[in-house]
This record gives C-alpha cells, structure tokens and sequence, in this order.
C-alpha cells in the first residue's frame, strides 16, 4: 500500500541510518532529511537549540555543538502558506552526544 506523502512522517539521520552520535564538541555533523517532499509546496524548520547551523538545503543541514551534553534534534514539515491544508509533520527526534 502506498502511503499519501501529505501524512509520510519525515525521516532525519546523521546519514546511513544513524540517529545517535558522539563527537568532540565543535565538530560538525550533518543532518539528512531521507524523505522526499515537494519543495515547492512544503517548508522545512530544523529544530535544535544551542548550536549553530548552516542549511546546505532542504535536506541536509550541519550541525556544530560546542557545549558538552547531549542535544536533540528534529525536523518540521509544514505545508506552504498557499496550501489548503497547513498540517506539520514533526521527523523522528536524533541525538548529538558532545564531550
């Protein structure tokens, strides 16, 4: 069966399916968003605190913690202010372990 896209819940990774990780802090890491979604109608907000990000695209973002502790993110999928339908779609939460 195939799921509608309007309801596919958004899948984010460190990439090969890696959703904890551990590094230094300051390290860089890179968030992918794995599912695909029509740019034109869906917008895309990363959802972290503490950090700094640079978004290379809708569906990759670096990541820099500089902060000791473990730190989650998500990712928000909302429909377009010209859809109809203003539903978001929350991702799968990832941790980011720095020491």
């Amino acid at each position: 069966m195939i799921q509608e896209l309007k309801t596919a819940t958004p899948f984010i990774t460190f990439g090969y399916g890696l959703t904890q990780m551990s590094v230094p802090g300051g390290t860089s890491v890179t968030v992918w968003l794995n599912t695909m979604f029509d740019q034109s109608v869906y917008s895309f907000q990363l959802v972290y605190s503490g950090a700094t990000m640079v978004k290379i695209s809708n569906y990759e973002y670096r990541i820099t913690y500089n902060t000791p502790g473990a730190h989650n993110i998500y990712l928000n999928v909302s429909f377009s202010a010209s859809a109809k339908d203003k539903q978001t779609l929350k991702s799968n939460t990832i941790t980011v372990t720095t020491t």
